[in-house]
């Protein structure tokens, strides 16, 4: 069987053929079909081809850069005028915006760029197709005005701290990057100015960048709110929370299994409930109501379900499931009754009400990442006063 082989092989070399012909032929010869050989090959995948994207800070740097990235291929380069936050107020600086294409390994291309960068802290970024993706570019269009336009809408986004930064082009374009959960106020603040629709795309880069982006888009929701099963994105830290509703009982819990479930549930309802009835009782008894709606486990369980429910359905769905570095989310939830519950109410339309039209209180829940565990050796401070009731936690006192 192997002479006909041999034969059509050598044909094939003196038209020309491309070495793989001969390799084909060796692996035939070993034992293996030529047939599932050439299966093979053509069933191995092109690697990916990334459009990579950074800037530098001069003509001449961005030559020097491009002359030593040999692998780059349809390189582009453009004068930009970038507008970032730093030092409490917005900058605003000349760049060179320099784009290539490459199939080389992005790690690889990584360490070649920041070898050869000017900057300490460059950006590094490429495309992605990853719609879950924590960092975005987006791009906005010309606006009327031209580049005089894109400059002042650049520096507004810039300082309203939605965004890391924001580059305009000679036609008054301005690429923006930014996280995921900010992408709708700058897409409003673009379509204020007359933008229209901003096209976005999902980014990777390098790890510092990408830091910095995060730490720079103060403004840019990071966590979920709820009241009373209503959720929406918020900038608002669980603190911060828990001071805009005071006089509350609260507990923080975490989640387990990727958000799936609450661990230790049970012993959060019944705690919370105690430190409810524990207050109530402590300001007089409270309405025989309240005492039932929210200061027994049975009571309580619905509310505190339904708000936890709620706001970590919004949280993965505005920042996919993505969590935090432990894998897992952080609850702080607060059980308000009397004048602190009306206001933790206002605008959100479901509340509920005794016979006499009281209110039954409400009940809020804040969701954030779980950070990673710190690394050891741990240490532990104890300040401020004891509680004043200690058999309640109150959300004055935690937030003090």
């Amino acid at each position: 069987w192997a002479r006909p082989l041999l034969a059509r092989a050598c044909m094939l070399h003196r038209l020309g053929t491309r070495p793989v012909t001969r390799l084909l032929l060796l692996s035939s010869l070993r034992g293996s079909s030529v047939r599932g050989s050439l299966r093979t090959a053509m069933a191995m995948p092109s690697p990916p081809v990334l459009r990579v994207t950074t800037t530098e800070e001069s003509s001449s740097a961005a030559e020097r850069l491009c002359e030593a990235l040999g692998f780059a291929t349809q390189v582009t380069r453009e004068e930009i005028h970038s507008f970032y936050w730093w030092e409490g107020a917005v900058q605003s600086e000349p760049e060179v915006r320099v784009s290539f294409e490459t199939s080389e390994p992005f790690e690889s291309v990584l360490r070649a760029v920041e070898a050869a960068h000017s900057y300490d802290v460059p950006m590094i970024l490429a495309d992605t197709s990853d719609k879950g993706a924590a960092h975005w570019k987006g791009v906005i269009r010309p606006l009327d005005g031209g580049a005089k336009a894109g400059a002042a809408l650049a520096e507004r986004l810039a300082a309203s701290r939605l965004v890391a930064c924001a580059q305009v082009a000679p036609d008054g374009s301005i690429a923006v990057k930014t996280v995921a959960s900010a992408r709708l106020a700058v897409a409003r603040a673009a379509e204020e100015e007359g933008g229209g629709a901003v096209a976005w795309s999902p980014v990777t880069g390098n790890a510092a960048y990408l830091r910095w982006l995060e730490e720079e888009c103060v403004a840019a929701p990071r966590f979920v709110v709820a009241a009373d099963g209503h959720a929406a994105p918020s900038a608002q830290t669980a603190k911060d929370f828990l001071l805009s509703r005071p006089g509350g009982a609260y507990t923080t819990a975490r989640t387990s299994g990727g958000g799936r479930s609450v661990f230790e549930w049970e012993t959060h309802v019944e705690r919370t409930a105690a430190s409810v009835g524990s207050m109530l009782a402590a300001g007089g008894g409270g309405a025989a109501e309240l005492q039932a709606a929210l200061g027994t486990a049975a009571g309580l369980r619905p509310r505190l379900d339904a708000a936890v429910a709620a706001a970590v359905r919004e949280y993965m769905r505005e920042f996919g499931r993505r969590v935090g570095g432990a894998g897992e989310l952080k609850l702080t939830l607060v059980v308000n009754w009397g004048e602190a519950a009306e206001a933790a109410k206002e605008g959100a339309g479901c509340a509920e009400a005794a016979p006499d039209g009281s209110l039954l209180g409400s009940v809020g829940c804040h969701v954030a990442p779980l950070p990673p565990l710190p690394d050891p050796p741990i240490r532990a401070e104890v300040r401020g006063a004891p509680r004043a009731n200690a058999a309640a936690k109150e959300s004055r006192w935690a937030a003090g």
